[in-house]
């Protein structure tokens, strides 16, 4: 079966076009360069494992051109144990009882809010 083409994309500012089109000059690209996209990823995993193996991060100049920050992986590390608060049972308590462990200094209050998502885009080809 033949690869669908893709038609002619005009090129106008991204401001000005729709999600469709963008997304669709986003494919093209991918698939025009698709090789190119598969080297660069396994150019960078190949560049962590290295900074993984050594233990260390690096950096690469090159002048004139550009810098590549290599960041080696690292597996969780133990920090000790630390002490936790059942906020269900705490929920539970009477309101003298969470005050006073409050005043004692044994419970903190504190805003909880949900992780920041900064958006993605994936890219995949058929």
């Amino acid at each position: 079966m033949a690869a669908a083409k893709l038609k002619p994309i005009d090129h106008g500012p991204v401001e000005e076009m729709s999600r469709r089109a963008l997304a669709e000059e986003l494919v093209g690209y991918h698939r025009t360069h698709r090789a190119m996209f598969e080297r660069i990823d396994g150019l960078k995993a190949r560049l962590k494992q290295l900074a993984t193996e050594a233990g260390e991060n690096f950096k690469e100049e090159f002048a004139g051109l550009g810098a590549v920050n290599v960041v080696s992986a690292k597996e969780p590390q133990y920090k000790g144990d630390l002490p936790v608060l059942d906020c269900e049972t705490f929920n539970a308590l009477t309101k003298s009882k969470k005050d006073r462990l409050i005043a004692d200094g044994l419970v903190k209050i504190e805003g909880q809010y949900s992780g920041r998502s900064y958006g993605s885009v994936t890219v995949k080809l058929f």
